[in-house]
């Protein structure tokens, strides 16, 4: 008796974790309809964002462990810091340009996979990585407008 009922609570806390799992997946599509979740972060940032906590080494290691380190909201904040970062006023952009390239891979990689409404969003974040990585910088203002006209939509 004492085996079948731990058999049936061991099944609940699964039958329990699929069901709290599913619920954390973006788009979910339920009877054809289609509605957003919102993730929650994983990791404990004391508030800030991640990028001004972790270097992009760390994050990639949460990151890899599953954790959810970005957030489709923080979009705003990450294109606002990297369009001021390589605007015109900025004459040392080579000093930290490697690491908002990792940040904006790092986070269009997390987003993709949560976001498959937001694919044309996460290749712009591509295309500006590419031009920071390419030390194009004079392009990545516009495309970053650009980025956040797509997370908008």
């Amino acid at each position: 008796m004492k085996r079948i009922i731990m058999k049936s609570s061991l099944s609940l806390v699964i039958g329990m974790g699929a069901i709290v799992g599913a619920g954390c997946q973006g788009d979910q599509t339920i009877d054809n309809k289609t509605s957003k979740v919102e993730y929650e972060r994983t990791i404990d940032t004391n508030g800030k964002y991640p990028w001004e906590t972790e270097q992009p080494k760390t994050l990639q290691q949460y990151l890899n462990k599953g954790e959810t380190v970005f957030l489709l909201s923080d979009g705003k904040e990450l294109e606002d810091r990297v369009k001021e970062y390589f605007s015109d006023n900025n004459k040392n952009k080579d000093k930290y340009a490697g690491s908002w390239s990792k940040y904006l891979e790092l986070y269009a990689d997390q987003i993709k996979k949560q976001y498959k409404d937001k694919e044309a969003y996460t290749d712009k974040l591509k295309e500006i990585q590419k031009d920071i990585e390419s030390k194009k910088y004079n392009e990545v203002p516009t495309k970053v407008d650009e980025a956040k006209k797509l997370r908008e939509a």
